[in-house]
This record gives C-alpha cells, sequence and structure tokens, in this order.
C-alpha cells in the first residue's frame, strides 16, 4: 500500500514526505512538525488539507487526532480513491490490520472503481467469500471498461471458485475463517510486528492453513506461533479443519 498522490506538486512532495516518516517510523523532530504544518495550512483544497493533516498526525504518534481528520475528510467528500487509500496507506505503517478490516466495510460502499479493487485485494488477502462474491458482483457488469484492474478481478474469480469448494468440503463458514485471520492479526499487532505477505494453503486430509510470512528469528517466530496458540484457546475457536500460522519471510 502506497499513498495516493495529488495533482499539486507541492502538496504532493508533503504528502509523500510524511508518509515516509509513518512508512519507515522516522521520528519527526519538532522544526520538522512546524514546517510540515504551516505547509499543510497552505493548501487550500480541503480534501488533501485534511488528509495530509490526518496522516501527520499519525506520524506524530498521535493516533485518534490523525483519525478525526481521516474520518472528515470522508464524511465530507465520501470514501475517494485520495482519501481511502491514503488513510489504508498510514493504517498499514502503523500495523492497524483490524482496523482496516473494520474501515473496508465502510469503504466498499465507494462508487469509486479503484477503492472497490483495493476493498476486493484486501477480502482475497484474508479469504473472505463474502466480501469477494460482494464486490465482483458489483464490478463483473462494468468489467469491459476495467482493463486496468484485469489481473485483480482474474485473481478474484479464481478465489470465489476456491474458496467456494473449500468452505464446501470442509464445512465451514465465513465467520470460523473471520476469526482465525483476526486471531493471528490480534498477536501481530500486540506485539508490534508487521507482516510481509499472507496466503493460504489447502491440504486434503487437514484442510485450509492460512499463514502470514514475517521477517524474525526462529525464536521470535516459536513465541509468536505459541501466543497464537494460546489466542486461539483463550477464544475457543480451534477448528480440526482451519490452522493460522507464522512462518519465515524469504
Amino acid at each position: 500500500m502506497t499513498q495516493q498522490p495529488l495533482p499539486e506538486s507541492k502538496a504532493n512532495i508533503l504528502l509523500e514526505q510524511i508518509f515516509n516518516h509513518l512508512k519507515f517510523n522516522r521520528e519527526v523532530d519538532g522544526f520538522s512538525k512546524l514546517r510540515f504544518l504551516k505547509e499543510v495550512d497552505d493548501i487550500s483544497d480541503l480534501e488533501p488539507k485534511l488528509v495530509i493533516k490526518g496522516m501527520l498526525f499519525h506520524a506524530l504518534g498521535e493516533f485518534d487526532e490523525g483519525e478525526s481528520y481521516f474520518n472528515r475528510a470522508s464524511n465530507m467528500f465520501g470514501p475517494t480513491p485520495f482519501v481511502v487509500i491514503n488513510h489504508i496507506g498510514a493504517l498499514t505503517s502503523l500495523g492497524c490490520y483490524r482496523l482496516i478490516k473494520d474501515y473496508y466495510v465502510k469503504y466498499r460502499q465507494s462508487t469509486s472503481t479503484t477503492v472497490l479493487v483495493e476493498a476486493l485485494e484486501d477480502a482475497c488477502k484474508y479469504s473472505q467469500l463474502d466480501v469477494i462474491i460482494l464486490i465482483l458482483n458489483a464490478l463483473e457488469p462494468m468489467e469491459v471498461g476495467l482493463e486496468e484492474f484485469k489481473a485483480q478481478l482474474e485473481d478474484a474469480k479464481y478465489k470465489r471458485e476456491l474458496l467456494s469448494n473449500v468452505y464446501e468440503n470442509y464445512g465451514l463458514d465465513q465467520s470460523t475463517v473471520d476469526q482465525h485471520v483476526d486471531a493471528a492479526l490480534k498477536v501481530l499487532e500486540e506485539r508490534k510486528v508487521k507482516y510481509k505477505s499472507c496466503g493460504m494453503n489447502l491440504y486434503d486430509s487437514e484442510g485450509i492453513d492460512i499463514y502470514f510470512q514475517i521477517e524474525a528469528s526462529t525464536q521470535e517466530l516459536l513465541e509468536l506461533n505459541e501466543e497464537l496458540v494460546d489466542v486461539v484457546i483463550e477464544d475457543d475457536i480451534m477448528h480440526s479443519c482451519v490452522t493460522t500460522r507464522f512462518r519465515p519471510y524469504s
């Protein structure tokens, strides 16, 4: 996830500078904070002003303040690509994975194809069959004019067919898979660990294996997986046909 650029070069440079502080976890010093705030206030267009200010406060570690600006932008201008992609990009950099899933419930009501495809990719990532079906139903009638998103749509169609068969064969419902995904995301958030990629394997005799790849030592992976097992047991979501685990990123 990257930031969504602006046509205004000055605002675009400012957006990129602030986003890089978030993405690479760089501290914003006092001088830079004052400079950023002044330059944001100089932006005449209200939508980018609110979004960039939201990203700035996230970079400053003032989470609630940052969210308030993104929410104002969304309420005033709707879930536009500029609002959504920058908001999700900021939350991804902060590792707020479950909150991103919550926001996509709202953002996938957008009429923007770009936003819908972003939401579709997120649903594919977490094996959310019900959401994949919902978004494809909205996009497929327009598919002829969506050549730039052909790869994403083909991947989603494949996932729709695959997951439909898997869920039926193993007697799974969406809530079971969602609970296991959320358990893994909870562990990552509490440990402040970010994953590089995630996916799913199928095993004829065992069911589905949901994995998250992270950069970590063998010991760290062991501890994370132990914590995940504890959460699964504590939340009473153990299932014979669903496993979730962390594995090394390579």
